[in-house]
């Protein structure tokens, strides 16, 4: 899914089933870094073009890509729950 800034930065997200957390290392051209955000650990790097965020919990790995500023990105980031920490009647209002 991906969604544009005000100013027309892109912001991209996609889930998988990818328990090694290896969609990271094929999107990102350096090693990068650990940022937490909410209590959680993303690895963060770069590709040309792109801040690159990932996160793997259990089997599922979260990708987000950005050409959006890392102040905007990291927001971005900072938004997204776990979908099992949600209400139903939170999920139900989505």
């Amino acid at each position: 899914m991906g969604v544009l800034t005000d100013d027309d930065q892109f912001l991209g997200i996609r889930q998988l089933r990818d328990g090694e957390g290896e969609a990271y290392s094929r999107a990102v051209e350096d090693d990068g870094q650990q940022v937490s955000l909410q209590g959680r650990e993303w690895r963060v790097g770069e590709t040309r073009d792109e801040i690159v965020y990932a996160l793997t919990d259990g089997d599922i790995t979260t990708v987000v890509r950005s050409t959006a500023s890392p102040e905007d990105t990291e927001d971005y980031v900072a938004l997204l729950v776990p979908f099992s920490t949600l209400s139903p009647e939170a999920a139900a209002s989505r």
